[in-house]
């Protein structure tokens, strides 16, 4: 069986040659890679030799797996810790972001952080979640806010312009391959080290802290929560899974509040703030002007005649229902067991609806099942 992964680490072990009791240091690199594959935990990482390679126990990705059609989906939740139970709560909305598969998780995490920017625009409400003030006019927070946005907006251009000289410069080594006079060499772990050491200076300032937890359990109850890897090595696809989610962790900010000139009386009285704002919601245009035109002006809807084409790809829910409560011939083969006579009969059966609810739910089978396979 083949699984798909990536390599993660790339592990640079000198071949300890000894000659009369004393190491040899011009002896050959011995060159290993530690491999981890999809949807498996860590625990299943396995180290190959460049021998693993050549041998064709460990292939290019896509030479016996195919490539996923769908983008790895994950939700996001905005969290914080409540002073007074020392607990952490969920709060604000969530919401999913996809990434494509091959993305690195530094890429990936620009997405994500170009996404929570968001939550740091002035708001035009004032709202209060959880006891605390989620939004505030004053100046401190305002300022706080903007501070926040430009050194997202840094981090992001930072990440993108690492991610792109990765690649670039993984493709220029693969074509000076081709050309042994001219070949440079490709150093991945020096890339990922400076773009480690860029991010520790600007990573602190953020307001909130980016960590990835099990999607049970966004509140890190059951230990396995670690910080978001921006990482050049790393696939969001081969990292993230249907069982993990994102955390944006908020930190309050009371030490802002030092750089107006107040007394110690007052910054104590002045209430910790999360930078956190609800996006502000308004209704499309487009669909909006849509919706007048439906609704008459007493309010009730207009009946709109539609004739669904199959060049379209859609089809009326009506046909659907025919379909399903049309009458069926039973043949030889599926006959019906007579409950008076005890004897197998050729019948017809039908299925009808007698009595709905106010609210009727359907739900459309996406899969055609059978005992052997299964497609869409």
């Amino acid at each position: 069986h083949w699984f798909p992964g990536s390599v993660i680490e790339i592990i640079n072990e000198t071949e300890g040659d000894v000659t009369n009791g004393e190491k040899n240091d011009d002896a050959a690199p011995n060159i290993k890679v530690r491999v981890h594959f999809d949807n498996f935990s860590s625990k299943w990482d396995e180290v190959h030799s460049i021998d693993s390679f050549n041998n064709g126990r460990v292939c290019p990705l896509y030479s016996h797996a195919s490539p996923r059609s769908k983008p790895t989906e994950f939700v996001v939740h905005h969290r914080s810790i409540d002073r007074a139970s020392k607990k952490y709560h969920l709060f604000g909305q969530s919401f999913y972001l996809q990434c494509h598969n091959e993305w690195s998780t530094a890429r990936a995490g620009a997405h994500v952080l170009a996404q929570a920017s968001r939550f740091l625009e002035s708001s035009r409400f004032l709202s209060a979640e959880n006891g605390k003030s989620t939004a505030s006019n004053s100046k401190i927070a305002d300022r706080e806010r903007q501070e926040s946005q430009k050194v997202i907006a840094s981090i992001v251009e930072e990440l993108i312009k690492h991610d792109k000289n990765y690649i670039e410069s993984a493709i220029a080594s693969r074509e000076d391959g081709k050309n042994k006079e001219n070949q440079t060499t490709f150093d991945a772990a020096a890339m990922s080290a400076v773009l480690s050491h860029n991010l520790s200076k600007v990573l602190p300032l953020l307001p909130f802290d980016v960590r990835v937890t099990t999607a049970d359990s966004p509140l890190g109850t059951n230990k396995e929560e670690t910080p978001f890897p921006f990482s050049l090595v790393r696939t969001i696809g081969n990292y993230m899974n249907a069982r993990h989610s994102l955390v944006l962790h908020w930190r309050e900010r009371p030490e802002s509040v030092t750089n107006f000139k107040l007394s110690k009386k007052h910054v104590a009285d002045v209430p910790r703030q999360l930078l956190y704002v609800p996006p502000f919601v308004v209704a499309h245009k487009q669909s909006h002007d849509m919706l007048n035109k439906s609704v008459k002006s007493d309010g009730t809807p207009k009946i709109v005649k539609r004739h669904p084409s199959s060049a379209h790809g859609g089809m009326h829910i009506g046909v659907c229902l025919t379909e399903f409560c049309k009458e069926q011939q039973l043949d030889a083969t599926d006959c019906w067991r007579c409950p008076v006579c005890k004897v197998n009969r050729e019948g017809k059966q039908s299925m009808t609806l007698w009595n709905l609810p106010d609210l009727l739910t359907f739900h459309l089978k996406r899969f055609n099942a059978s005992s052997r396979w299964r497609e869409k």
